[in-house]
């Protein structure tokens, strides 16, 4: 579905994307989005900036070293989030949800979320009760 047919689509059943997602992201590198020349782009009316590299003819002038930072610390982001959306599918089967309501796989979403964080911090508090063992033994030997 193009965007002008997904924007025609969204006036046909009168709701709005910000209305219906409930976080717009800042920046996507999606390309599905992009506008076709002419046409207007659904994400810079919604204060959404596109990453990665710019459409169409590369410009004379050589990527200033800001550009190239900037890209650099994007795409650092954006790969830390993709990594953790593969864990979620990998290990705890996102990728797997059959609820067929919205609020219902939602929901879902969130528990595997929930259960991400937790065994997170589970991990976390076991290696800081596995150093304080570690270090009150280590006191022990060398008092022997």
């Amino acid at each position: 579905m193009g965007q002008l047919q997904r924007r025609r689509h969204l006036d046909r059943i009168g709701g709005d994307v910000k209305s219906s997602v409930r976080r717009v992201p800042e920046r996507s590198d999606g390309r599905s989005d992009l506008p076709k020349p002419g046409e207007p782009c659904l994400l810079q009316e919604r204060g959404i900036r596109l990453s990665g590299p710019p459409i169409g003819r590369p410009s004379k002038q050589a990527d200033t070293a800001e550009m190239k930072r900037t890209a650099k610390l994007y795409a650092g982001e954006r790969n830390a989030i993709e990594g953790k959306f593969g864990e979620g599918k990998r290990k705890y089967g996102l990728n797997r949800i059959r609820a067929r309501l919205e609020q219902t796989s939602g929901a879902v979403i969130a528990l595997q979320f929930l259960v991400m964080n937790l065994e997170r911090r589970l991990r976390l508090l076991f290696v800081f009760i596995f150093n304080m063992l570690l270090i009150r033994n280590a006191h022990k030997r060398i008092a022997l």
